[in-house]
């Protein structure tokens, strides 16, 4: 098989996958793939990959401006509170990035890797943690 023909069958999967999970299971995907653009942008501080840095610290700020913007904050009280730990996320990405501020960058996946955890316990049992209200979806 081809690299292409590989290519399109993860592409194939990860698209079908997507469509066939569920809002907690699809909340918790974003959050593993922010945490993965952080953590590669982690290590490329370490070789001094500039490019790299960049490319992965945008993705993980414009994951964090599409999450915030799903959110519907007229079904979940806790949903404005949840968009102002994104900005706060977004700003100190932002500056991680123009700064190339490996502390900060590190800081924010801290944070996040929390949220997630705590997104997982809720994907889990969603009708207990209210989970599909928390994304205004369901």
């Amino acid at each position: 098989m081809t690299t292409t023909a590989y290519q399109d069958v993860a592409s194939r999967y990860m698209s079908d996958t997507v469509e066939t999970s569920g809002p907690g299971k699809l909340i918790v995907m974003l959050y593993d793939q922010l945490l993965a653009d952080l953590a590669t942008a982690d290590a490329a501080f370490e070789t001094g990959g500039i490019e790299t840095i960049h490319r992965n610290l945008m993705h993980a700020w414009e994951m964090l401006r599409y999450m915030r913007q799903m959110l519907n904050q007229t079904i979940w009280d806790g949903a404005t509170n949840l968009a102002t730990l994104y900005t706060y996320f977004e700003t100190e990405i932002m500056f991680a990035n123009l700064h190339k501020d490996r502390a900060r960058a590190q800081h924010v996946y801290g944070l996040i890797s929390q949220l997630a955890d705590a997104w997982r316990i809720a994907a889990e049992r969603p009708v207990e943690y209210g989970a599909t209200d928390a994304v205004g979806v369901g």
